[in-house]
């Protein structure tokens, strides 16, 4: 809070799990309210929040299918990550902008639970240079 108090930045840098368990909506929460001003995560955040927007929960577990194989074999999640990247080139925009971009557009159901589509809405994601 003194950070914001100071009128400084409060970047959130987070990982997968962040999603995968639930806590999407806390980081919303945080973000609308200008607690955080900023988020920072990987591609397997990226792909947990675009899942929970997409169906409403992610869709594989890894400890059942990362020894045989199955694991990130999903067509329906790497065809948006490929559209998303088209997206992000076409617009000369970030890949993360893009993604929250393209599930605002694409009117996913579940879409107030991703915190990507938060970050495009409060314009928090910007292309790093």
């Amino acid at each position: 809070m003194a950070a914001r108090r100071a009128r400084k930045p409060v970047v959130l840098a987070m990982g997968g799990h962040v999603v995968k368990v639930g806590c999407g909506p806390v980081v919303i929460d945080l973000m609308k309210r200008g607690i955080v001003t900023a988020v920072a995560c990987h591609g397997a955040t990226a792909i947990h929040d675009m899942e929970v927007a997409m169906v409403g929960a992610t869709s594989e577990d890894v400890a059942d299918t990362i020894r045989d194989g199955r694991f990130g074999m999903v067509r329906e999640t790497m065809d948006f990550f490929a559209e998303a990247a088209r997206l992000a080139a076409e617009q000369d925009i970030g890949y993360g902008a893009a993604i929250g971009r393209l599930i605002l557009d694409r009117k996913l159901p579940h879409s107030d639970y991703s915190i990507l589509a938060a970050a495009a809405e409060l314009r928090f994601l910007r292309r790093c240079t």
